[in-house]
């Protein structure tokens, strides 16, 4: 993904549905390429990961409906770590709006939503990506990746 949304600024994005920690790791790792961060919402604003994501980034604004960022025509991308069940009907709303989607794993729990959301994807053009953070976050992967960039376990094929 380009950090600049034609060339002219940053790529825009909200996290919609924060009821899962992985939510801290999307919103970082857009953060880290240069995106930037414009709004939160979730249909549980009491949830613990909500309130630890708005003290975290507390100049950030706070959506009251979770589904305006899904149509709001400036943002660009939505991330999301709902609630499992939720996933699907956020990324169909949002990728039919022209945004891109990142979502926490499982991106959807059944296959008729997978089928839902392929649809989706191919009929807007827009991308559609499932984050797997284990692989880069856990500890045991970084030491994983350092050993291998150092060369101390031989050749990785």
């Amino acid at each position: 993904m380009s950090t600049a949304h034609q060339g002219s600024r940053p790529v825009r994005f909200a996290a919609v549905g924060l009821d899962h920690a992985h939510a801290f790791g999307q919103i970082e790792g857009l953060l880290n390429q240069g995106c930037q961060l414009v709004g939160f919402s979730s249909e549980d604003p009491a949830a613990a990961v909500a309130q630890a994501v708005r003290r975290r980034w507390p100049d950030v604004m706070w959506i009251e409906d979770p589904t305006s960022p899904l149509r709001d025509p400036s943002i660009d991308v939505i991330v999301t770590a709902a609630v499992p069940d939720r996933r699907s009907a956020i990324a169909i709303e949002a990728v039919t709006n022209g945004k891109d989607v990142v979502t926490d794993k499982p991106g959807c729990i059944t296959l008729d939503q997978l089928d839902e959301i392929e649809k989706a994807v191919r009929q807007s053009g827009r991308f559609w990506s499932v984050t797997f953070s284990e692989r880069f976050e856990v500890r045991c992967a970084i030491k994983a990746g350092q050993l291998v960039r150092e060369g101390r376990i031989g050749r990785v094929v």
